[in-house]
């Protein structure tokens, strides 16, 4: 009989490596309680960061990091900007679209976002408001 499946960051990555579904992927592992109690719930900014980067498809980068942000209690600016840290840069407004919701001190550190994008970057993120 197969083992059950270890609920860990390292086994999310690694089957984000050897995956080309990583939107469905992601998104069956947040349906899964175990998975959103020991491992996605407890996301750190630089594990956040880590998952967007192994996100192969860059058009999905933001959609699965708003698929983890409501999941992470403590969902702030910083994990915002590990994300932005790590993906591809033409999506930029998207991905701050996406998350600017879920970042619980957004009042008063959205300036750690806006640092990280161009002038262009931000009127298109505030035209998108």
């Amino acid at each position: 009989l197969p083992q059950p499946e270890v609920a860990s960051l390292q086994v999310l990555l690694d089957a984000m490596l050897t995956s080309v579904h990583d939107y469905e992927l992601v998104k069956e592992k947040a349906a899964d309680e175990s998975w959103r109690a020991q491992v996605l719930s407890t996301l750190t900014p630089d594990e956040f960061g880590n998952v967007v980067a192994h996100v192969n498809k860059d058009l999905d980068q933001p959609s699965i990091a708003a698929i983890l942000a409501p999941i992470i209690p403590g969902f702030t600016c910083l994990h915002c900007v590990a994300a932005l840290q790590n993906m591809a840069v033409w999506n930029k407004p998207a991905m701050v679209t996406a998350l600017k919701p879920f970042c619980t001190d957004f009042g008063t550190n959205q300036g750690l976002i806006w640092q990280e994008l161009s002038q262009w970057e931000r009127v298109v993120v505030e035209g998108q408001q």
